[in-house]
């Protein structure tokens, strides 16, 4: 793992700054959500649905915190997982219900696809091709330790 709060020119700073753009959009579209506002996904929720999407982005706005107000690499590894996961699951049902969106839905599933794109994106880059934070990178592995046994 990198050392230090970012590791040695780890440049956490993107991700940074990308954690705390995603908490200040998160923060209120997931209160409008609690609200039941109609128009914040691609299709329409039913109220509870609303509710519990609400729920679980608020539970996200603090997920993105650590990264954002302790960079480092420990506090971003969960989150690109997550994006990874997320991404490809939803990526496929996105593209295609672009063919069938309402027309009031349409700027909520272009904006959902961009971030889709975007988080997708920072975490195959970070995960798997920054040379610094990559999964398969060599890590400097600490002196062999000498086990001695114990003399009675």
């Amino acid at each position: 793992m990198p050392a230090g709060p970012c590791g040695p020119g780890a440049p956490l700073g993107t991700l940074r700054v990308s954690f705390g753009i995603f908490a200040a959009v998160l923060l209120p579209v997931s209160l409008r959500l609690i609200g039941q506002a109609s128009v914040i996904f691609p299709w329409p929720l039913n109220p509870r649905s609303s509710v519990i999407y609400g729920l679980i982005f608020l539970g996200a706005v603090t997920y993105f915190l650590p990264g954002v107000f302790r960079p480092r690499w420990g506090n971003a590894t969960g989150q690109l997982l997550g994006f990874l996961a997320y991404d490809l699951v939803l990526i496929g049902p996105f593209l295609q219900h672009y063919a069938v969106v309402k027309p009031e839905h349409r700027a909520s599933l272009i904006v959902y696809t961009v971030v889709l794109v975007y988080s997708g994106t920072l975490a195959v880059y970070y995960l798997f091709i920054n040379p610094q934070t990559r999964f398969l990178a060599a890590r400097e592995l600490p002196p062999p330790v000498e086990l001695r046994p114990a003399h009675a």
